[in-house]
């Protein structure tokens, strides 16, 4: 498999702090990051290596020839111009099938998996998602059960986003380019005028909770220098078998106001975004698992629900808090819908422990290791029946009604004392 890394960009947000230097040759610890990535790539079994440039050509090609790849090929398009029109421009340097990854992200995930998912998905193009602090700035996917995408939505967009935001990493046939016409001299995106154009093909998503940040801001840059040196890239990558806390969404991340069909109606509970801000700084993985039967009853629809997603995702950004992943149940006892067409519905309704397997499925969780965070009796019965350690938010009109014999493990007034509890449980 070859393996193309695009590293042309300007670096204009964070230029002023790095003076001449390109993004892919910041330091990060000891070793650039193109290093990293380079090292990154030959332990998932990839020798042969791609990089385009443009800006600061000489300094990277410099560079790269002291590292003496035995595959290696350095291209500078004259022609075509941005991260798309550089790999436009590299058609004739391409094998039939390869990986892409953006210089300026930090990545510690197994691309094995990913590769061997494109492949078994017969896809012409995928893209690596996942959850991160800034949605708003970053083009997100929507996508089915299936992995297949479903939508696109390009960064700074005023619509509604789901924070499943595009990582900078992607697999590509050749013949995917084929179709692209391109002119000369002009400048193009690689979400915008390559992916953008070509969406409602055969595409699908890779949704992972491994460690893939950007660092086009100064902010970003130290995060990531700070996650490397505590070793925090590592915890989450998919062979590492993991702890992870699940949480309920009404009365523990939001306000029970009843069935919330607005957006608007949509409040966090004080302190809630900062409980999982705690947990994303410390790479605990973070789910959210609820049953929503006002779907199925159709008193919302599945557009208008996503919307509460959207709201609840912008929400938790405004501090650089998310939700990793997320499952749904939208059916009632009596009423059920069709699960397919997203990602995030699940057919099994809590107490049946169904949705926290599907996570566990996907994103290798230990269950047993894992904690619940809910505040009914049935969410203590689903952690039970999860074999999960169940923490209970206390909740005097809902303990009136607690039937199920399930006794939580602990009991806590909210969702940050719970974290905290959690994570002086050292949570590993």
């Amino acid at each position: 498999m070859q393996a193309v890394i695009i590293c042309g960009g300007k670096g204009k947000r964070i230029s002023r702090y790095i003076k001449n230097t390109p993004k892919g040759l910041i330091k990060i610890g000891e070793k650039t990051n193109i290093e990293h990535q380079i090292s990154l790539l030959k332990k998932n079994g990839i020798n042969n290596f791609l990089f385009l440039t443009n800006n600061y050509h000489k300094t990277i090609k410099k560079f790269i020839e002291k590292k003496k790849l035995k595959k290696c090929r350095i291209h500078k398009d004259n022609f075509y111009f941005g991260p798309g029109g550089a790999l436009f421009g590299a058609k004739n340097f391409l094998d039939k099938k390869f990986i892409v990854l953006l210089s300026d992200v930090f990545i510690s995930m197994n691309i094995k998996k990913f590769i061997s998912y494109s492949l078994n998905k017969k896809t012409d193009c995928t893209i690596v998602s996942h959850s991160n602090s800034h949605p708003k700035d970053s083009d997100t996917v929507e996508f089915d059960k299936r992995g297949k995408v479903t939508s696109i939505i390009f960064k700074n967009s005023k619509k509604n986003k789901i924070n499943s935001s595009m990582a900078g990493v992607y697999f590509f046939k050749k013949k995917f380019l084929n179709k692209l016409k391109f002119k000369k001299n002009h400048s193009y995106d690689l979400v915008k005028n390559i992916i953008g154009k070509s969406f409602k093909n055969n595409i699908f998503s890779y949704h992972t909770i491994e460690y893939i940040k950007d660092f086009g801001t100064i902010e970003r840059l130290k995060k990531v220098r700070n996650d490397i040196k505590l070793k925090l890239h590592i915890k989450n990558i998919y062979n590492k078998k993991k702890a992870a806390v699940f949480l309920d969404r009404d009365g523990v991340i939001n306000r029970e106001i009843g069935p919330i069909r607005n957006p608007k109606n949509l409040k966090l509970l004080k302190n809630s975004s900062k409980a999982i801000k705690l947990l994303n700084e410390r790479q605990i993985p973070c789910f959210l698992i609820t049953n929503q039967s006002i779907i199925s009853k159709r008193k919302i629809t599945i557009n208008n629900f996503k919307s509460l997603i959207a709201k609840l995702d912008n929400e938790l950004s405004k501090v650089n808090a998310y939700i990793d992943d997320l499952r749904i149940c939208p059916n009632s006892d009596k009423k059920k819908i069709n699960v397919r067409k997203h990602y995030f519905l699940s057919k099994y309704r809590k107490p049946n422990p169904g949705m926290l397997f599907e996570i566990k499925k996907k994103h290798n969780i230990d269950l047993k290791k894992s904690f619940y965070v809910g505040d009914t009796d049935i969410d203590m019965l689903t952690s039970y029946n999860a074999k999960c350690r169940k923490i209970l938010l206390l909740n005097e009109k809902k303990m009136k009604k607690y039937k199920y014999n399930v006794l939580p493990d602990w009991i806590v007034l909210n969702l940050q004392t719970a974290v905290k509890k959690i994570i002086l449980k050292k949570i590993k």
